[in-house]
């Protein structure tokens, strides 16, 4: 992998003003919501508050899938505007493999500026560090934070994988419209009030993985969480069997 090649995409990226748009509405929203949360319920601890941003719809859906998609969306036709390079890459496979491997690092890059932004504005309202019990899994809440972040990268670099692969099969604007209408549906899902409390209460519903939902124990939580991404998995992996069955020749 020419890790020059990586550095320069994701710094022709950060440098575009749709990033720094993105950029400032992101760190605008969250802004936002950790001071409207911090006024009503002002003894939220920083981990507790930061739980409290996590699962927020508005903050998850635009801080990291909108623009994630965006990241990967924009890579996509920068990449294939760069004909002189693409060609070296002479199978399909090759190319699409290049392509992949691209658009996870992005995804990787993106999510830490999001994070280490959002985890900086915490500082201006959660000065108490002190570590508390998830109440639900009995768990640290530090633990249950970093499993939530480690989700929300895989599903949205997953994401991000799947919509520029359907870039190379269908028109380009079904698959943005059918991402916003995705991130539309799981932003007004219903709040699911019952603990899921067996393997047989599994959801393929990729919203209840984006916004958390409550299983009967953690370990149940992690099986959940591992099927969804093995069946996410095998799809990305037919889809990119079919992608590379129907492209013509690298850069068509």
């Amino acid at each position: 992998m020419n890790y020059k090649n990586i550095s320069s995409n994701i710094k022709n990226f950060i440098n575009t003003p749709i990033f720094k748009v993105l950029y400032i509405i992101s760190l605008v929203i969250t802004f936002c919501i950790l001071l409207g949360t911090k006024q009503s319920l002002p003894e939220l601890s920083y981990f507790e508050l930061y739980y409290v941003l996590l699962t927020n719809p508005s903050f998850i859906l635009f801080n990291y899938f909108l623009i994630s998609l965006i990241a990967s969306i924009s890579f996509f036709y920068n990449i294939n505007k760069r004909y002189s390079y693409i060609i070296r890459l002479k199978l399909k496979k090759e190319y699409l493999i290049y392509l992949l491997k691209n658009i996870w690092i992005i995804n990787i890059f993106i999510f830490i500026i999001i994070t280490l932004s959002c985890l900086i504005l915490l500082n201006l309202f959660g000065n108490n560090f002190s570590l508390s019990m998830f109440v639900n899994y009995n768990i640290p809440n530090i633990i249950y934070i970093i499993y939530i972040l480690v989700r929300l990268l895989l599903l949205c670099g997953f994401l991000s994988v799947i919509s520029v692969l359907l870039l190379l099969l269908i028109n380009n604007k079904i698959v943005i419209i059918a991402n916003l209408l995705l991130y539309g549906m799981i932003k007004e899902q219903p709040i699911r009030f019952n603990l899921r409390t067996s393997l047989m209460d599994f959801t393929f519903w990729i919203g209840n993985y984006v916004i958390p939902d409550i299983y009967s124990s953690f370990l149940l939580d992690i099986c959940c969480t591992s099927l969804f991404l093995v069946i996410i998995t095998i799809i990305t992996i037919i889809i990119f069997n079919v992608v590379l069955k129907n492209m013509k020749q690298v850069g068509d």
